[in-house]
């Protein structure tokens, strides 16, 4: 969840998803890191529903609202997969949706 997470993972990762933050954060404009709030997060889950059935929530560093992200996915979504890397480090996976995305493959 702390934006600046994303860097190590982009320089491993491979897969075809698009990577984002929460807040979502374009590092490529001018400015600092978005503040977090809880309906930009909602509104973040909805757009990702649109085109995805599952979202990887990789937990890090807490930046001060990283038990409000999981405490807001817990109780919207349902958690199907959980992994700890290492303290501070942990893979939480939440279904998005329960049809396939219009765009899949069939």
């Amino acid at each position: 969840t702390a934006p600046f997470t994303v860097y190590p993972v982009e320089y491993y990762y491979n897969g075809e998803a698009r990577l984002a933050t929460i807040p979502d954060w374009n590092r490529f404009e001018n400015g600092a890191i978005p503040e977090f709030s809880e309906a930009g997060l909602e509104a973040q889950i909805t757009e990702l529903r649109k085109t995805y059935d599952r979202a990887y929530i990789l937990m890090s560093v807490d930046q001060g609202y990283e038990d409000r992200v999981k405490d807001w996915l817990e109780s919207h979504l349902q958690r199907v997969e959980q992994r700890q890397f290492s303290p501070e480090l942990d893979l939480y996976v939440y279904r998005l949706r329960y049809d396939p995305p219009p765009n899949a493959a069939k």
